[in-house]
């Protein structure tokens, strides 16, 4: 499509231009809303910064390797960009990438059939990060980003694969994604022996960059990785939010406007005064086959369920009440749940605990058995809830109205790491 609209982001900042000057009279016929304009203004100068910080995330750390890409975590993107040194920020960086969370994250995407081809290769990479084998871990990285660029682009990374300007997403452009496949295909001749702290895919592919064994080298490889799938996603979804901002961007009636203005005031106000309960351990709250006296709409609740639809392996239960970004319809999903439970099974739970980590998160402790390929486990297992809308998927402070909680699929791979 040549004649895009606006991104939501900058149409959103048009919207917001008309509305600021309304503030004031709006503000006396509804206290409520002119103070929801206000935190609205709030959150767009946080916004505006955020802009700011990512473009200068990009033209300061793309050179050396790091890519921007729509599901890092803006917090660790600020702490980067304001960091003293270089070598600090390129901590900060290399901490978040390869903590073991954000690789089970990751490796979500690789259940699905989607990517599923990769999993044993990046089943294999997790575990050599976890391990400090970072001599292993980093060619099974390159191949992945290779074999996902010949498949969906049908190009290898350094031969163009991201060249294509994409709708809406921090990846696209020379000084994102591209910048980093041109490092991955950047020619090395030379031997070199000394330690690199760039992913030169080429260099060491082939032999000539020997030294790059290291905690920096393999984030910014698991970096590119990631960039590289919400690069896919952007790329296959591209039509489909272009309609969905050419819908957003027409004509709004104003009553329309001011409902979404008092939502937002709202969650804010519901967001400010959450307060997190006093977090709970080490006590019997629940087990499996005893009614419990959770509250119906409850993380712990969700989680008590949850662990009963492992056990009676309802796995379309688990994929309903479970938070899933890969594509597919409800039956597909569940199909991916039976596969992560194929070799896995859980006889007992009891729920011991819980902390409130946001107004819209709580960890669910219970400890669990069960068996894995059929010899038995016990363990710690933490069910990840998450207060959400159940239309729009979109984060709320607990107990707001349209909200649910759901889950994490994070179970199955922590029975793999009982003993």
């Amino acid at each position: 499509m040549s004649d895009k609209p606006k991104k939501p982001a900058d149409h959103l900042m048009e919207q917001y231009k008309t509305l600021k000057p309304l503030a004031g009279l709006i503000g006396i016929f509804s206290k409520d809303a002119g103070a929801s304009i206000k935190d609205l203004s709030s959150s767009v100068d946080d916004f505006r910064k955020l802009q700011r910080t990512m473009d200068e995330f990009k033209s300061r750390f793309g050179p050396i390797g790091w890519a921007a890409f729509d599901s890092i975590s803006s917090t660790h993107v600020i702490d980067a960009t304001t960091a003293e040194t270089i070598e600090e920020a390129e901590l900060i960086l290399t901490d978040y990438l390869l903590k073991g969370s954000e690789l089970e994250f990751l490796g979500y995407k690789f259940n699905s059939d989607k990517y599923g081809s990769w999993k044993e290769l990046y089943d294999r990479a997790a575990e050599r990060v976890l391990a400090e084998d970072y001599l292993s871990a980093v060619p099974l990285i390159f191949m992945m980003i290779d074999g996902i660029c010949l498949k969906f682009f049908q190009r290898h990374p350094f031969s163009g694969a991201a060249d294509e300007e994409v709708f809406d997403t921090y990846t696209s452009g020379p000084d994102a994604l591209e910048k980093a496949y041109a490092l991955l295909g950047s020619t090395r001749r030379k031997i070199n022996d000394d330690p690199i702290s760039i992913p030169y895919r080429h260099g060491i592919i082939h032999g000539v960059d020997t030294n790059y064994g290291h905690r920096t080298v393999t984030a910014k490889a698991i970096n590119i990785l990631r960039a590289t799938l919400d690069y896919v996603q952007a790329s296959e979804s591209e039509e489909a939010r272009i309609e969905d901002a050419v819908k957003e961007q027409t004509p709004t009636k104003w009553g329309d406007v001011f409902a979404t203005i008092k939502r937002t005031g709202e969650l804010n106000k519901a967001m400010e005064a959450w307060e997190a309960r006093p977090p709970v351990k080490n006590e019997t709250l629940a087990q499996n086959g005893t009614a419990h006296s959770f509250g119906d709409n409850s993380p712990e609740a969700k989680a008590a369920d949850n662990l009963d639809a492992i056990i009676a392996k309802n796995y379309g239960a688990l994929a309903s009440a479970s938070i899933i970004w890969t594509e597919g319809s409800l039956g597909k999903k569940a199909g991916r749940m039976r596969a992560d439970f194929a070799d896995l099974e859980i006889t007992e739970w009891t729920i011991t605990g819980y902390t409130d980590t946001a107004s819209a998160a709580t960890n669910v402790e219970a400890l669990i058995k069960g068996t894995r390929l059929g010899e038995a486990i016990a363990g710690v297992g933490i069910v990840r809830c998450i207060y959400q809308n159940s239309e729009t998927d979109s984060p709320l402070a607990r107990g707001m109205d349209g909200g649910e909680w759901f889950v994490m699929p994070n179970i199955a791979s922590q029975l793999w790491q009982m003993t």
